[in-house]
């Protein structure tokens, strides 16, 4: 992924999560380009585990002042278990989304983190779901987008394999 603003922000984002100590996984787009597709996205999408719901907001609202119009999902934080499943998109006050929180089970996280590859991303070193991981997500989600996708992590993986 190219050095620019949006990927600077990001990194910010990322390396804040991992200063606190929260467990994450980049999916979708980003983690797309962050394997060296060429894709492009907006924002970044992660997966986190529910149990780290007050983490989250302290890490994303408290410290890095980002917005997010589910505010009312920190109550969930002593129920973890009934965020399991939800999203939560986060923006710059005014701005546009930058980072979409899909909240996991424990199980599905440690999955996730298992084959999970890192890769730098301005200077942090990041989890990113494994290409299989990345094509089954975009198999069972099947938009025309993700579908294209899968495409390109075919082809990547043919040719890695060939080598």
């Amino acid at each position: 992924m190219a050095e620019n603003g949006a990927s600077d922000v990001w990194a910010k984002l990322l390396r804040q999560l991992g200063d606190d100590k929260i467990d994450f996984v980049v999916i979708g787009g980003a983690a797309l380009a962050l394997h060296g597709l060429p894709r492009t996205t907006l924002d970044v999408d992660i997966v986190v585990p529910a149990r780290a719901l007050d983490d989250l907001f302290r890490a994303l609202q408290d410290q890095l002042a980002l917005a997010t119009d589910q505010a009312a999902m920190r109550g969930l934080a002593a129920t973890p278990d009934l965020a399991i499943g939800q999203c939560l998109s986060f923006h710059a006050p005014g701005g546009a989304d930058v980072l979409d929180v899909f909240l996991e089970s424990a199980a599905v996280m440690s999955e996730l983190l298992a084959d999970a590859e890192l890769v730098q991303m301005g200077g942090v070193a990041v989890p990113v779901a494994s290409l299989a991981r990345l094509r089954a997500m975009k198999l069972a989600i099947a938009r025309p987008i993700d579908l294209a996708d899968v495409q390109m992590i075919d082809e990547l993986t043919a040719l890695l394999d060939a080598k």
